[in-house]
């Protein structure tokens, strides 16, 4: 095959940070997604109507085409009142982020109790649930497993609230999606799709949270990717990280995955003989499991091959260096 024609794709878990960093590196995705939904962990992060507002107007001036589909950071002291204004004003999402478990959670949920009256109210507009799911004081291999039981009380809480474990990281959180009911569902990153817990060893710009694990974890990540089931779909958890805050004693966690992310999943879907399942898997069912219209553009790509950069604006980006056999036209 030469080349392949898609229904333009969506992101649905992306970090496009503020202010010049958002210049910089919002076109990546601008190119080859419709939509994204933008998550709100930025500083200072999005929590009302008027940061939604502003952050939408900034992103949207910056790149028309592109549609930023907006959430808001969930705060111990969140007031279920505001669910209603968020709501009128277009947010699709309310994510929870336990406290010190990724890049600026420090002012997260310590105890997921305190907010059911936001819960409450987000069930009874419709809003989703997006969860960063791992207990920060587990092993680090260990800790979206553990965290899992708490998805299965707040869906048993709040049974009509829809809820997605984002960036789905290992063999238990895959099992766990299969086995709940439909209005739990996860995104599955390119990354995970690739790495293990070796990758992030040999090269510390692989570095993300939750971080890659196990090569049956893997397995069972593609498995779910190429298996057609509706409740898994993309989003890239694409999080540029300037190089000089990679190789410091603590590095920040993020893997910058925009520039290579459709010419990647297609090599990737290809390889495994499942292209044509990579349609529903980035342009369908994530949009209808977050009640969208599907896009009427398409995006074409073709088999030849890009070389990754080894830097852009001064971010290491997911492959650099490396060859992928497809680019965009």
């Amino acid at each position: 095959m030469k080349e392949i024609t898609i229904i333009k794709p969506d992101d649905f878990h992306i970090h496009l940070r503020q202010g010049e960093d958002l210049k910089a590196y919002l076109k990546d995705s601008a190119k080859q997604f419709k939509r994204g939904i933008v998550m709100p962990n930025t500083i200072p992060p999005v929590v009302s109507v008027k940061d939604v507002e502003d952050y939408r107007e900034f992103i949207t001036a910056l790149e028309p085409g592109f549609e930023p589909l907006m959430t808001f950071k969930i705060l111990p002291n969140t007031n279920p009142n505001i669910i209603k204004e968020l709501k009128d004003c277009g947010v699709l999402a309310g994510k929870y982020y336990p406290a010190g478990a990724t890049t600026n959670s420090g002012d997260g949920l310590t105890d997921w109790t305190v907010m059911r009256p936001v819960l409450k109210e987000m069930e009874r507009t419709g809003m989703i649930l997006s969860i960063h799911g791992e207990v920060p004081d587990s092993f680090i291999l260990d800790r979206e497993k553990d965290f899992l039981p708490i998805i299965k009380d707040i869906n048993r809480e709040f049974p009509d609230l829809k809820i997605i474990l984002e960036h789905v990281s290992s063999e238990a959180g895959i099992n766990f999606i299969k086995s709940c009911p439909n209005n739990i569902a996860g995104t599955i990153s390119l990354h995970h799709l690739l790495l293990t817990i070796e990758d992030v060893v040999n090269n510390i710009n692989n570095k993300c949270m939750p971080i890659p694990k196990l090569p049956q974890d893997r397995l069972a990540i593609q498995k779910a990717a190429f298996s057609g089931e509706k409740k898994f779909f993309f989003g890239s958890d694409s999080a540029p990280h300037k190089r000089v805050d990679k190789i410091t004693i603590k590095p920040k966690a993020g893997v910058y995955t925009a520039p290579v992310l459709l010419p990647k999943l297609v090599e990737l879907f290809s390889n495994n003989g499942v292209l044509n399942l990579l349609e529903n898997f980035t342009s369908k069912f994530g949009a209808e499991f977050y009640g969208l219209p599907i896009n009427s553009e398409t995006i074409t790509l073709i088999n030849k091959s890009m070389e990754v950069p080894e830097d852009i604006n001064g971010v290491v980006p997911f492959l650099a260096g490396e060859k992928i056999s497809w680019s965009l036209k």
